[in-house]
Formats: structure tokens, sequence, C-alpha cells
């Protein structure tokens, strides 16, 4: 047994929650952005919380991605994993895409 483990706390979400552009934009940001995007194949990203406004500004993101990265800041999670499979939550919007 491994004594103090460093683990992550990530949030699971649906790729639906996201916009096209958010999408779109993820897929780009993981060469240009200042905080860490893996691609999950084709299934969606992992993205690091980090720093709201400095990280993942509003001007460049939409405000229901936005809201998933404060709501996971919040809840003290390092990463949020956006994915296809990812669980649906009433409490963010959903897009059709």
């Amino acid at each position: 047994m491994i004594t103090n483990p460093f683990t992550f706390k990530v949030l699971d979400v649906s790729t639906g929650h996201v916009t096209r552009d958010d999408s779109v934009m993820l897929d780009t940001n993981s060469d240009i952005g200042p905080a860490p995007v893996y691609w999950m194949q084709e299934y969606g990203w992992m993205v690091y919380v980090g720093e709201i406004e400095e990280n993942w500004p509003a001007e460049d993101w939409s405000p229901a991605f936005v809201k998933i990265m404060k709501v996971a800041q919040e809840l003290g999670c390092d990463y949020v994993r956006i994915d296809r499979d990812g669980r649906e939550y009433p409490e963010f919007e959903r897009f059709d895409w």
C-alpha cells in the first residue's frame, strides 16, 4: 500500500455542456493555451482548472464553459474531464452540436 498518495480531484462533465466553439478552442488550446488541455482521442478532453481568469478568460470562452470551470474550482477540483460519456448536470446548459 502506498502511504500519502498524491491524487487529483476531477469533475466529470458531458461534452454536451460545451459549445462547438469551445470544442474547437479545446482542440487547439492543447498547443497554445496557458493551461494544459489533454485531448482524449475522439472522446473529449482533460482540462486543468487552475486560475480561471488567467487560464480561461471570459472573452475567449463561452459563459457555459467558464461556469463549468468556476464550479470545478469551487468544488476543489484540479481537472475537468469533458467526455462524450461524461455526466450531464441540470445546473449546466446543454448544447446539441
